[in-house]
């Protein structure tokens, strides 16, 4: 029996699977909290690793190093996430950004999207996939 799903991205901005250097500080203090690298990057927000404790819900300031473009952006955001790693001794923290400057904003989507466009980054989800599942047997993905 065959199975049809349609893919459906419900985020409001793609995803970069990216490595860039992140410094995350506190609001009142630009001493780093922080310092990891990227895992995925979007208009929206970041992931990343780090040993550091960051507060679920608590705001911090965060300055990315774009070294493409020889440029950083830096922003507000909110932690919306920050679980410890199954057996490891870190945690992936999800930031969502709630300030950031006009300028910033312009490179890091033209980055982006750029990036998405060329073999340099993967897009995490294609939202125009579709994925047929044979059950019993390996999905197969067919374009739409």
């Amino acid at each position: 029996m065959t199975q049809r799903y349609r893919a459906h991205n419900s985020r409001r901005f793609p995803r970069l699977q990216a490595s860039y250097l992140v410094k995350v500080m506190r609001l009142d203090d630009f001493e780093p909290l922080a310092v990891a690298n990227t895992k995925d990057l979007s208009l929206g927000g970041v992931r990343f690793s780090t040993r550091a404790p960051l507060e679920e819900g608590s705001l911090v300031r965060i300055t990315v190093l774009l070294p493409t473009e020889l440029q950083e952006v830096s922003a507000i955001a909110r932690v919306l996430k920050s679980r410890p790693a199954q057996g490891k001794d870190y945690s992936t923290v999800i930031l969502q950004f709630v300030e950031m400057a006009n300028e910033d904003q312009k490179l890091l989507k033209d980055l982006i999207f750029r990036l998405l466009g060329t073999r340099e980054a993967k897009h995490l989800f294609d939202e125009e996939e579709i994925v047929t599942r044979i059950v019993g047997e390996e999905s197969v993905k067919e374009s739409a």
